[in-house]
């Protein structure tokens, strides 16, 4: 990676797929890829590009985003043979699996002292 210098874009592409493929994708599943790193990561890439390129690149995610939906939707239809990418883990805090307890929400809880109105 270190020693790659390109110059066409077959040789950005094959920069970005190294990178990709080296750095990101063992940690595309953990918890908090989607929604801290990917942001984050987007927004450095960002910092010495034009307005303009960076709402042409936001108009190719949004065309790739159509394009996953599209695919899933046929996927769907024709009985689920497309391979869907991995879920990462979600982070909560409710319970393992994730679920609200709403009993939570009964006297105990309301017995703050506090008056909100």
């Amino acid at each position: 990676l270190k020693s790659m210098n390109p110059t066409s874009k077959e040789d950005w592409e094959k920069l970005s797929t190294e990178l990709y493929n080296e750095l990101v994708k063992k940690h595309s599943t953990k918890p908090g890829f989607d929604k801290n790193f990917v942001p984050h990561l987007l927004k450095l890439i960002c910092t010495n590009l034009r307005d303009v390129e960076i709402r042409k690149n936001s108009t190719r995610l949004k065309e790739y985003a159509e394009e996953k939906v599209k695919a899933e939707k046929e996927a769907k239809k024709s009985g689920g043979g497309a391979k869907k990418a991995p879920k990462p883990k979600t982070v909560g805090t409710a319970s393992a699996k994730n679920v609200i307890d709403t009993k939570a929400y009964g006297d105990e809880a309301l017995d703050d002292d506090l008056d909100f109105m």
